[in-house]
């Protein structure tokens, strides 16, 4: 009994006054949801989606016709959960309990004679998953570890109203493995956002131009043992470069790896994400 609950009381008393009974989470499984709420509703049950609260209201267990557990991070602490079972549209929200931990879906849709839903997991809870549902926990292994990444000015100086681009190289050592190198998903916007540059003139900080990307396409290209790749951004798009002075910046990049033969369903799993980080200096006058 929740404190300050009565003991004898009407379930919509009760729900008014935030003492709902809820119950306790299903045996570890996928099921459909009847409804979901935002506030303690007796019968239902406690379940997160990205560290926010809910009440679901059990539908009935389901199996997946198709099901992949990916990792979303190099160390392997975070993964999502695709999972696939018959039905048709509308599709509802799902619930997931594994560990005896219950999380909401994060997405829910439709395919053609199947129902779709995707799941955040921790890495217990993919490990809980993957045997519950008797799939692979697909982890992330290094690729690309040896490339080396370098930036520079595209020139020393130049004169005010000039375009400014950062210049990075990746360079593939020649006794390296051959990798793919993924390109995009961060520049459907009005900039790459793989790029990011904290700007400083004579020694004050630029203020930082705000930009966000909304995905966009991404591709993969191969990067040969001793092969070399040169890219550029104008520095415009992340701060005002056009007062004459002395500039210094920080420049990260990143890009995700993964081995060249990889199989297509095993694509999300063998990336293998990096930073790459520098300094430049360089004058405008």
């Amino acid at each position: 009994m929740l404190r300050g609950c009565p003991l004898l009381a009407s379930v919509a008393y009760v729900t008014a006054l935030g003492c709902a009974r809820t119950a306790p989470p299903p045996p570890d499984g996928v099921y459909t949801t009847t409804a979901v709420y935002e506030s303690r509703h007796t019968g239902a049950v406690a379940a997160t989606r990205q560290e926010a609260r809910y009440w679901v209201a059990v539908g009935v267990p389901v199996t997946a016709s198709r099901a992949t557990l990916t990792a979303e991070d190099n160390a392997n602490s975070k993964y999502q959960l695709f999972f696939a079972y018959p039905g048709s549209a509308p599709c509802k929200q799902g619930l997931a309990v594994f560990g005896g931990v219950a999380l909401l879906s994060e997405s829910n849709g439709s395919s053609p004679g199947t129902c779709d839903l995707s799941f955040y997991l921790d890495a217990q809870q993919a490990t809980a998953a993957a045997r519950v549902l008797g799939i692979p926990r697909k982890d992330r292994h290094p690729a690309g570890e040896r490339v080396v990444g370098t930036f520079a000015p595209s020139q020393s100086s130049y004169e005010r109203g000039q375009k400014v681009e950062v210049v990075l190289t990746l360079e593939n050592p020649a006794d390296a493995p051959r990798v793919n190198r993924r390109s995009g998903g961060s520049s459907r916007g009005p900039r790459d956002n793989q790029f990011w540059f904290a700007i400083t003139r004579d020694g004050r900080e630029v203020p930082k131009l705000e930009a966000d990307d909304y995905g966009g396409w991404e591709g993969k290209s191969p990067l040969d043992a001793g092969a070399r790749v040169t890219l550029r951004a104008p520095l415009a798009s992340w701060g005002d470069v056009n007062v004459p002075g002395k500039y210094s910046v920080e420049c990260r990049y990143r890009v995700d790896f993964s081995p060249i033969d990889v199989a297509p369903e095993d694509e999300l799993a063998a990336r293998w994400s990096r930073d790459f980080t520098g300094a430049i200096t360089f004058e405008v006058r």
